[in-house]
């Protein structure tokens, strides 16, 4: 037996040892699916290099989520760039995408965004987001928004009504339900109350690294029961 300190230690120094073996590491690389579930990337030549040199299959992005019609801006956006990078780059519309992807030697992309914002206060918004390619949308960032509370919120209030409205049309269309910077309560109903399961695409575990965004040992049990 050894605490989560003793194994982290452990780890590294094993990561470390495989230095030695690199070609292997290449060739695991070679036939893994690797997911970056939250990649902010500048798509010029260099940035289109690093993606290749990163062995990744799929990310996920971090899109602007100021408001609906900015968000539709940068949707359309990535809509202009998968059309002139066919070769390089698949929108990703369901999981099959993702093997495709690695079967022909490209980048699946999943179009997501960091806060519920973007939903403002219509629900029929994310019929348009979806259709416009969105697949995953984190309920809140820090701070509250009209669906629920965030991480650094001082209130710990959970999902609002509309944050369950909001999650029960996301399950129906197929949107990810995110819950990486929700605060515990928020985190909790979604788990609870989302029939899909929803994730953490990006967080820490709170008993080996305390951050406002990590989650406790309860919420993490919780979302590998779903």
């Amino acid at each position: 037996m050894m605490n989560r300190r003793q194994f982290l230690g452990s780890t590294a120094a094993a990561l470390l040892a495989t230095n030695a073996y690199g070609d292997q590491i290449d060739d695991v690389y070679s036939h893994a699916i690797v997911i970056d579930s939250l990649s902010i990337e500048t798509w010029d030549a260099e940035g289109f290099a690093a993606a290749r040199r990163s062995g990744y299959t799929a990310i996920q992005t971090s899109l602007n989520n100021t408001n609906f019609a900015v968000a539709m801006r940068d949707l359309d956006a990535w809509r202009v760039r998968f059309e002139e990078s066919p070769d390089r780059l698949i929108r990703c519309e369901k999981g099959t995408d993702i093997r495709r992807a690695k079967a022909e030697g490209k980048l699946a992309v999943v179009l997501g965004f960091q806060n519920g914002t973007i939903i403002e206060s219509d629900i029929a918004n994310l019929n348009r987001l979806y259709t416009a390619g969105t697949r995953c949308i984190q309920l809140t960032y820090n701070s509250r928004n009209l669906l629920g509370d965030g991480c650094t919120e001082r209130t710990n209030a959970g999902l609002s009504d509309f944050g369950i409205e909001a999650v029960e049309r996301m399950n129906e269309l197929g949107i990810i339900v995110d819950l990486s910077h929700c605060g515990d309560q928020t985190s909790a109903d979604g788990i609870a109350f989302s029939r899909r399961a929803p994730c953490f695409t990006h967080t820490m575990c709170q008993a080996v690294y305390f951050h406002p965004r990590a989650k406790s040992d309860a919420l993490l049990r919780a979302m590998a029961n779903r």
